[in-house]
Formats: C-alpha cells, structure tokens, sequence
C-alpha cells in the first residue's frame, strides 16, 4: 500500500450519496474467490480501514458518523472486518502517528492497515506496576539500539512488532531517560511466551526509535489513555472477525472459507423475571 496514492472520491458530506457509493464499491470488492490479504488491501487502498485518519496516513479524513456509515454497510454484505481490532490499532497507532518520523510512517502503517503486521504496546515488566521502575535497558550505538528486556504481554493475540520502551539514560525511578522502540518479533534473540516477551542483546537500528531518545515516557503517556478508552477498533456486529498479522495465519486464507466457518456469539440471554 502507498500512503501517497490517491484513494477513491467518497462523498463525505452526504451520508445517503456515502452509503450508496459503499454498496457500490462492496459489490465491486468483496469477491468470494480472494484471499483475506487481498480483501484487507483492497480495504486500505480504499481508505476504509481507518477512515478517520487523514489522507497521509492512509484515512480519507472521515467524520465518526461517516466511519459508521461504512462500517454498517460493511456489516449488512457480512464482509470481513477491518483488521483493526487489536491493541496495535487501537493503543500502538496513535502514538505512532503522533511521533513517527515520516520515514517510520511510510514503513509501518502500511502494514497495519492492511493487517500484515500485528503492534503490541511492551511496557510493563512482570511484578512491576509502575513502568517508570522497570529493569528494561537499551543500549545505544550511532547505528543501533541493543535491548535487554523482559516484558509483559498485554493481549493474546499473535504479535509481530512491539513497541518496547526501555531505560537509555541515567536515573533508575524516573520517567526521563525512557525509549520507546520499534521491534520486529521475528529476530531470534526475541522469545513470545503465553505471559510475557524477552528480548536477549536484540539488535535494532536507530531508525527504529519512536520520538527522542530519553523522552519514551512522552510516547507511553500518549498510546496509554487508548487501552480503556478507545472505541476505535472495536468490531460492529454483523462483521467477521479475523485476528490481523503474518503469525496469526489468516492472510492466505479464502474470504469464503473464512465466513463459511465463522460462527456469530449468541447474544446475552434477555432476564424476563424482572426486579
């Protein structure tokens, strides 16, 4: 995907026109024979997988009742969702469009927003409440960062980037000299376990560091307040739920395979015996 390109014309300022124009580009994209890396890129091309983010990031800078808009029609045609429904989406994502270099921006929202990859925010440390306090330190290079981490997961989902924060510079209780870095989970000084993730010396670029060295705490702080808040990514009934990134397994898979096999849960039982 090419965050530059241009994306189709929506009318945003007309929800009926904006309905109409969905279910015309859903009868034209949701096709039975495509696989579910193609459904997800065909969304993001389109800018439906975030409309809400501005055109530079991949959205068509869409209001929230144009986003739901879309997102019923995309649940009336009973398409797959967009692969947002994970804290890389909901938590990881806004810190990186807020701190990201332009550079960072063109390598990794792409991927997100076509559910290659899958971010999950690694900032506490097992029996630490307080991430200021961890033991997670990086090492800098002119070139590199070397981590030494051990952090705690904070969803089952299969990742593969983290977003790690670790300790650059001096001081042992503080927030300043944090770090926030972008790390690919595949390097094989980093082992995935059920409860939490360990980096052993991981090697990374600098390129990889998300904001300024010793001001990770400013990242953290803005990616934070969305693990409870945020509504974005939330999946609207009616769409299949497919959990996004290369580890997850689904990308080759065939959309219809993929519906045909998908049970909806059953709504809550209705109480009818009343107080």
């Amino acid at each position: 995907m090419d965050l530059a390109a241009e994306r189709p014309w929506w009318p945003l300022g007309d929800l009926d026109q904006m309905g109409e124009a969905m279910r015309f580009w859903i009868e034209r994209n949701w096709v039975a024979d495509i696989t579910v890396r193609e459904w997800w890129h065909r969304l993001a091309e389109a800018g439906l997988t975030a409309p809400t983010w501005p055109r530079s990031q991949g959205g068509i800078a869409a209001t929230s009742i144009v986003q739901q808009v879309i997102e019923r029609e995309l649940a009336i045609a009973g398409t797959i969702a967009p692969p947002v429904d994970h804290l890389g989406f909901r938590v990881v994502a806004p810190a990186l469009r807020q701190f990201a270099t332009t550079a960072q921006i063109e390598r990794w929202l792409p991927d997100l927003l076509c559910g290659v990859s899958a971010w999950t925010p690694l900032v506490y440390e097992p029996g630490v409440d307080d991430p200021r306090n961890g033991a997670a330190a990086a090492t800098l290079s002119w070139k590199s960062v070397s981590l030494t981490a051990t952090k705690s997961r904070l969803d089952t989902e299969l990742p593969t980037h983290g977003m790690v924060m670790a300790r650059t510079g001096s001081g042992d209780t503080t927030r300043v000299g944090l770090t926030c870095v972008g790390v690919e989970l595949s390097n094989p000084t980093v082992t995935i376990a059920d409860e939490q993730i360990t980096f052993d010396q991981t090697e990374v670029g600098r390129d990889d560091i998300i904001g300024n060295v010793d001001a990770g705490w400013a990242v953290w702080r803005a990616a934070e307040p969305y693990l409870d808040r945020s509504l974005a990514g939330r999946i609207r009934r009616g769409l299949v739920p497919v959990a996004p990134g290369v580890a997850a397994g689904h990308l080759e898979r065939v959309v219809a395979e993929v519906t045909a096999a998908y049970t909806p849960p059953q709504p809550p039982a209705h109480d009818r015996r009343g107080p």
